[in-house]
């Protein structure tokens, strides 16, 4: 987890190796990434300073460029299984698929939305 204290309005700040760490990077990356993809951005910059914590920060190139129609790596998944002759995934098992659809549910209920086919 993310000490929000370290968000300011126009930076992240925080002491590297206490508030800040290699987490906390990749969970920014992360959000930072999907900000990217849902405006079809392809390209940043990232800066840095002289600070010798500079270079543990920036470690390595991401491509965050997105094919197909935003299913493609749910599909890659299923044909790697497929192929592996798995009948479940690893990264996504059906327990936790039918755990977060019944919470899914849960919410519908309390929030009154309802499929037209229900």
């Amino acid at each position: 987890m993310i000490n929000p204290q370290v968000f300011r309005q126009y930076d992240i700040r925080g002491v590297v190796g206490e508030e800040i760490n290699a987490e906390s990077y990749y969970l920014i990356g992360k959000g930072f990434g999907s900000y990217l993809r849902r405006r079809d951005l392809k390209t940043i910059a990232l800066g840095g300073d002289a600070r010798l914590t500079t270079p543990e920060m920036v470690m390595e190139e991401v491509d965050v460029s997105c094919e197909g129609n935003g299913y493609t790596h749910q599909a890659r998944e299923v044909m790697e299984g497929i192929r592996a002759g798995r009948t479940e995934s690893d990264i996504m098992p059906l327990d936790e698929t039918l755990e977060i659809m019944g919470t899914l549910d849960a919410l519908r209920a309390l929030w009154g939305v309802r499929y037209p086919m229900e």
